[in-house]
């Protein structure tokens, strides 16, 4: 991905091409094709690109005609529509950066509504004062930013930032617990004091560091449910919105690297894609699949399917077998990368993949993540069943959870609770809901408990309220689930990588959840309509799939090796902050040794944050050492952002929850 980087200051101070220059320092390999700066006062932005569309110039930051300034990091979806409200003749000098301006010179903060896409963005506008900052609905380009009494800093990288800014890191508890437990929600950071730019949002902020709450720019409660005459109707709608969200992440002009697991969504994006390309006249050749393979973990291993996938397309891809992946959880590793992430049980993984890469000249690399919460998989019942309690509709309620109850082989008292009675009773206050796989962790302490059960969080995110259907409301909250997963940095940091993800696309997602209840599952039938329509598509050993490897075996071997590493559990920081309980996490690997792999996800992800807590005490010997490189920064403000509570601007972590 591109970099992007600034500082404004409050007080009219002038900012100096040096400190710009800093943040950006270090950073070439992530934006290796051209370098800029731009000073406007008191206001400096810096930009490293990595070109991907044909489009891409070496232009940014872009100035506008009335003096506006833009970094902008990512690619539009939407290139057609925008270049038509602001009047503009598409063509191969105008790039997405030129047309996301011109947008913001005609609407002003109204164009943040109307951009779809990959999008991170960063507008200055003098003539208001006013410093904005954008990223689109799922957020897969990341966006940091530090402020203090005497100015904000900003920077595209997480871990940069914390070192440069000179702020203290302050571990935000709901953000970890969600790490530990599920997923953090889409609008948490990892630090009180380090601000996130939320997916699907912009923030504003005014004259002398005012920042206004994050302002959303989607509103899925508006979304009116599709009424088609026929099934064969919704399958050909659903192939259309596919195959344009895959079409939209291949404008490259360079070869593609494609993830291929062997499940339904990397195959059904894989062998799309290169129907796709045929019809643009490009080679298939040109899109290369690569996947990961476990010689050893053999329960976590998909090599079968994987074949299958290449035979299907007639052309084999890149394996990375498990001695390469260098499977570890890290726990000497004291490299400060700013946030856990799960990535780095696995680091030769990308690295592998990122040589190949090189070697082939791409720099896209897609993946099928979001298939699971958009088309829903393995479900054992359906939110429709809230549906018909809410509107007592007992006869029709009790009918329908009779046939899943039968399909699941779920006793119907149980299906009823867990699909009709939870999603209505989600949002009262009066009912705490505690998902069983949760209670089962031996090491889950109370307070995590407390924060998971809090009224109104559904799969431990926020359920949206404005939705009264709940079935609606469920398939948000997995949408939410999914924004957070892609918004959370885990897919950054990889040298040169441009991580792209189709099933983000912002009409694919509106389309799937304006779908009546019964055209995405059915008794029996997970991903009703996503099966019907790839018949023919995908080999029918895939696409009639219902269940598929996960890594559970793999953090088992993992941990039979590395036990000294971790040590006596009351000494890790995961227990001594309260995210886990000691003795509790000791009787759960215990188990996990002996193959028990129904912890393991869980467990990986606990180590995943104790390696970053770990690492946080490596932040000032790292700053140290980039102080004596160069100080002109530090120097221009020497005292610590976070020096005190009353010249940094606290994120408070329970007022989010």
């Amino acid at each position: 991905m591109s970099i992007q980087a600034g500082i404004r200051y409050f007080n009219a101070r002038y900012v100096s091409r040096p400190e710009i220059e800093f943040l950006l320092q270090g950073l070439e390999h992530r934006g290796p094709d051209y370098f800029r700066v731009h000073l406007a006062k008191s206001v400096g932005m810096g930009f490293r690109g990595l070109l991907i569309a044909p489009e891409d110039r070496e232009d940014q930051p872009l100035v506008g005609l009335s003096g506006s300034v833009v970094s902008f990091d990512g690619r539009l979806d939407n290139r057609e529509e925008i270049a038509s409200r602001v009047g503009v003749r598409l063509g191969s000098e105008v790039s997405d950066g030129m047309l996301v301006t011109a947008a913001y010179e005609r609407f002003c903060h109204g164009c943040f509504d109307v951009l779809k896409g990959e999008i991170a963005c960063v507008v200055w506008d003098e003539r208001i004062n006013t410093l904005w900052f954008f990223r689109s609905l799922c957020g897969t380009r990341p966006l940091f930013y530090v402020v203090t009494k005497k100015r904000v800093v900003w920077s595209s990288e997480l871990d940069d930032l914390i070192i440069k800014s000179g702020v203290e890191p302050i571990v935000n508890d709901a953000y970890t617990l969600g790490y530990a437990y599920s997923q953090p929600d889409i609008d948490q950071s990892p630090y009180q004091n380090v601000g996130m730019v939320p997916c699907g949002t912009y923030v504003e902020l005014k004259g002398h560091g005012e920042i206004r709450p994050p302002c959303p720019i989607w509103h899925p409660e508006r979304i009116s449910t599709l009424r088609l005459r026929s099934d064969e109707d919704y399958v050909g709608a659903w192939k259309d919105h596919v195959e344009n969200a895959i079409a939209k992440k291949l404008r490259t002009k360079d070869p593609v690297f494609c993830e291929l697991s062997g499940g339904l969504d990397s195959t059904t994006l894989v062998l799309l894609s290169d129907q796709i390309l045929k019809r643009l006249g490009r080679d298939s050749s040109e899109l290369i699949t690569t996947s990961i393979t476990f010689e050893l973990s053999t329960t976590c291993d998909e090599s079968y399917f994987i074949r299958i996938a290449e035979n299907a397309r007639g052309r084999e891809g890149i394996h990375v077998p498990e001695n390469v992946q260098q499977l570890t959880f890290g726990l000497k590793d004291t490299t400060f990368t700013g946030a856990p992430n799960a990535h780095h049980f696995m680091p030769g993984r990308y690295q592998t993949v990122a040589q190949a890469m090189k070697v082939a000249g791409a720099r896209v690399l897609l993946t099928g993540i979001g298939g699971d919460h958009l088309f829903l998989s393995n479900l054992d019942g359906s939110p429709e069943l809230a549906d018909l309690l809410l509107t007592w509709d007992f006869k029709s309620l009790l009918s329908e959870a009779r046939k899943w109850s039968s399909f699941g082989r779920i006793p119907l008292w149980q299906t009823l609770l867990s699909h009709a009675v939870s999603p209505v009773a989600i949002m009262s206050w009066l009912v705490r809901w505690l998902p069983p796989e949760l209670n089962r962790l031996p090491w889950t302490t109370k307070s995590a408990q407390d924060w998971i059960v809090q009224a109104g969080r559904d799969r431990r995110t926020r359920a949206n309220e404005l939705i009264s259907l709940p079935s609606r409301r469920v398939r948000e909250s997995m949408i939410r689930s999914f924004r957070a997963l892609l918004s959370s940095g885990y897919f950054g940091g990889q040298q040169q990588i441009y991580f792209c993800h189709p099933y983000s696309n912002q009409d694919l997602i509106e389309f799937i959840l304006s779908l009546p209840m019964n055209q995405v599952v059915r008794p029996g039938q997970d991903r009703f309509l996503m099966r019907r329509a790839t018949r023919g598509l995908l080999p029918e050993s895939i696409r009639q799939r219902k269940s598929k490897a996960t890594i559970d075996e793999a953090p088992c071997r993992v941990l039979e090796r590395e036990r000294q590493e971790i040590g006596d559990t009351s000494t890790l920081e995961v227990c001594r902050r309260g995210y886990a309980n000691a003795i509790g996490l000791e009787k759960a690997m215990r188990g996990i040794v002996l193959g028990r792999v129904d912890h393991a996800y869980s467990f990986l992800r606990l180590m995943n944050i104790e390696q970053w807590l770990r690492s946080l005490k490596t932040v000032g010997a790292r700053r140290r050492a980039l102080c004596q490189r160069e100080s002109s920064f530090l120097q221009a403000d020497p005292k610590p952002l976070a020096s005190s509570s009353s010249d940094t601007i606290q994120r408070s972590t329970s007022a989010s929850s």
